[in-house]
């Protein structure tokens, strides 16, 4: 995913505060962790839980962030 994608899906994300997607400096260190350590079936609930507590969000926003980075089955990173 590119920079240019995620701040358009971050700019006209019109949920709440605890349910938008999380800022991009963030949502780049999640995307980095997820591309880097884990397989797309890998993640359960706990390890969830834990990343976004790590990062200070919301498992909603995670969640989205999450469904964002998936694509042709792996984590892709955001990229510039």
């Amino acid at each position: 995913m590119l920079y240019q994608e995620y701040q358009k899906l971050y700019l006209n994300d019109s949920s709440d505060k605890y349910h938008h997607l999380p800022p991009i400096d963030i949502a780049k260190k999640i995307a980095n962790t997820l591309h880097q350590r884990f397989s797309v079936g890998d993640l359960t609930q706990g390890v969830k839980y834990r990343i976004a507590d790590k990062f200070e969000i919301t498992d909603v926003s995670f969640n989205k962030l999450n469904n964002l980075l998936v694509e042709e089955g792996k984590y892709q990173p955001i990229e510039f």
